[in-house]
């Protein structure tokens, strides 16, 4: 329920803002669970609703993500090392921040910056290190992010 954006409110009661009910329903069918999906209006102040996710670990998991942003080595296959480092630490933060609005979370939170920034990194690195990932005789499409 995390990765879409989610958050638990106590034992199988989940909160989600600005969710996709359609993927909320794939899911809860794919796994066989029956459950009841309704939308509300927030009455309270917002701090009810940040509880539900863990943002404190968000921050940190994009501190981390951060400070491996300002590497971007040379050699190919440094390259490649880095940018698994990135993704990996990157993927964690997928559990972790649910997408919320940005109203919602105040002006201080780094997750928008620093995904922008990633987007970057990544395309750079991925470049850096394409001279490796040919040598491996793997077409290169397989590791693409974009659809094909």
């Amino acid at each position: 329920m995390a990765l879409l954006g989610y958050g638990g409110l106590q034992s199988g009661v989940y909160l989600g803002v600005g969710v996709d009910l359609e993927a909320t329903r794939e899911l809860l069918g794919f796994y066989g669970l029956a459950a009841t999906c309704f939308q509300g209006e927030l009455l309270g102040g917002k701090e009810e609703v940040l509880r539900a996710f863990p943002l404190e670990e968000a921050k940190a998991g994009y501190g981390r993500l951060s400070a491996l942003l300002g590497q971007s080595p040379e050699d190919p296959v440094e390259a490649f090392r880095h940018l698994t480092r990135l993704v990996h630490e990157a993927r964690k933060l997928l559990f972790l921040d649910p997408g919320l609005p940005q109203e919602l979370l105040g002006p201080g939170f780094p997750g928008p910056k620093v995904r922008r920034l990633f987007l970057s990194a990544r395309e750079e690195l991925r470049a850096r290190a394409a001279p490796f990932l040919k040598g491996l005789s793997l077409p290169l499409s397989d590791l693409s992010p974009v659809s094909r």
